[in-house]
């Protein structure tokens, strides 16, 4: 599932229409000391984008950090930072960092250099050819290092495009190319940024579905760390209870290459595919579960999403994957959070702060 986080695009513009007085935002009454763990949030904000505003941002950091959640993960294409060839806006990325910073959350950045299914935005005047191109794969770097020189300090995971197997299992023929991108980017950062940990974002459940897992060992003897999406409900058959078993698996692939994993998104929704408030409760306590069983083999659990998106967004969503109109998929997609839209919770907000209150 590709994921869309906006923040600073409406500090420069004006009056906005009128608020939705009946938005409402999670709430918690103590902070969560959760000790050991290592769980990660995709933040969403309440009500419709035209409404999203900084004191959202902030107040919804905030909630994160009580939680007990110690990392955010942000999605850039490098079109979206890169305007123009050489030509920075660094505005967005300024407050978000600062922001995570200032309230002691990590930082894990996606680079969407291949978006799911497709090639992400790509600067004006750089033009993709091939992966294989030299001068390609030079801008990339340069604009990497650049990036890690501005935030030095500030980013803990970088990863080198977002669930790349939606792309290569059906162009095979161009991974050669793209592993050699990825494996001198690598190396360029971890001369300059060692304590930077570098890696690529696959779907578990798509590669199931595909057979594309070889993919996995074949790119990441260069990664620190291999990022996998699940959610299960796309996997035919998939029931809740079987949870622990894909995290036996992802341990497994994982293993063949040496690496930790992470769990860069997962979650259970309560529309579309089967979905219910109960199964995403449940699915919470098997994932908790799951992820104490391997947590040496984890490096984070990433949690989709605090709020669902507005439709605005769910249906743009699910235009850019081709699936526009897929009524089953877009219910799927505008139901993950762990409260509507409107800031009303789910039940599964609050199985999260139990499971989280185990934590030593």
């Amino acid at each position: 599932i590709l994921l869309l986080l906006t923040t600073l695009f409406l500090l420069g513009m004006g009056e906005t229409p009128k608020a939705n007085r009946n938005k409402q935002h999670l709430v918690l009454e103590e902070p969560i000391a959760s000790g050991d763990s290592n769980v990660s949030m995709v933040v969403s904000f309440p009500g419709e984008i035209y409404e999203w505003n900084v004191e959202d941002i902030k107040r919804t950091i905030k909630t994160v950090k009580k939680a007990g959640l110690k990392i955010n993960q942000l999605y850039y294409t490098w079109g979206e930072i890169e305007k123009k060839k050489n030509s920075y806006d660094w505005g967005e990325l300024d407050f978000n960092f600062q922001l995570l910073s200032d309230n002691g959350i990590k930082a894990s950045l996606v680079i969407k250099l291949i978006d799911t299914n497709h090639i992400g935005d790509l600067p004006k005047g750089i033009r993709f050819k091939s992966f294989g191109s030299k001068d390609f794969q030079k801008q990339f770097r340069r604009f990497v290092l650049d990036l890690l020189k501005r935030y030095q300090g500030k980013i803990d995971y970088i990863w080198i495009g977002n669930e790349i197997d939606g792309y290569f299992y059906e162009k095979r023929e161009e991974f050669k190319d793209y592993s050699r991108l990825f494996n001198n980017t690598y190396n360029a950062v971890k001369k300059k940024y060692p304590n930077v940990k570098v890696g690529t974002i696959f779907t578990y459940h798509d590669s199931k579905n595909n057979n594309a897992l070889d993919l996995v060992e074949k790119i990441c003897k260069s990664c620190d760390i291999i990022g996998f999406s699940l959610y299960p409900q796309i996997i035919k058959g998939a029931k809740v209870t079987d949870t622990g078993k894909f995290f036996d698996d992802m341990k497994a692939v994982a293993g063949k290459v040496n690496k930790k994993f992470a769990i860069t998104e997962t979650g259970w929704s309560t529309d579309g595919f089967g979905g219910s408030e109960d199964k995403q409760s449940q699915f919470i306590r098997e994932l908790f579960g799951a992820y104490k069983k391997h947590k040496n083999n984890i490096e984070f659990l990433g949690l989709f999403l605090l709020y669902d998106f507005p439709s605005s967004i769910n249906n743009a969503l699910a235009d850019s994957y081709g699936l526009k109109g897929h009524r089953e998929f877009v219910k799927f997609q505008g139901s993950l959070g762990f409260a509507h839209n409107d800031g009303r919770p789910r039940a599964a907000w609050s199985t999260l702060q139990e499971e989280m209150k185990k934590f030593k």
